[in-house]
């Protein structure tokens, strides 16, 4: 069974992802949260297999999240996610460790 951590500050996009991936990856165990701190804290206790990772959120932002999680989980692939489609945002996300950047418009067709 694979474990999935969806992190977003945003409630609503949250709900429709888990939803979006609970049909489509059948016995997923998909666990949220809605900050970075919380994302980092929760991985202790379920080491998730792939992380997606809202880079710019209240408190600790998404980027210095993948930042501290790369540090203790660098086998595990972190996608980045984002309204912003500029150069800058995707290419702090991917040096910072994400192995992929994606729009969150495009989280349908790119996941």
């Amino acid at each position: 069974m694979s474990t999935i951590l969806l992190v977003d500050d945003n409630k609503q996009m949250l709900e429709r992802l888990k939803e979006w991936l609970e049909i489509k990856i059948d016995g997923a165990l998909i666990l949220t949260a809605s900050t970075g701190e919380q994302a980092v804290e929760m991985v202790h206790d379920n080491v998730p297999d792939l992380i997606t990772m809202d880079i710019r959120m209240k408190g600790m932002g998404g980027i210095e999240a993948i930042r501290q999680l790369k540090k203790t989980l660098p086998h595990v692939p972190i996608i980045a996610l984002s309204l912003y489609d500029d150069d800058i945002s995707r290419s702090e996300a991917i040096s910072t460790g994400a192995e992929a950047y994606v729009l969150k418009k495009n989280i349908g067709k790119e996941l």
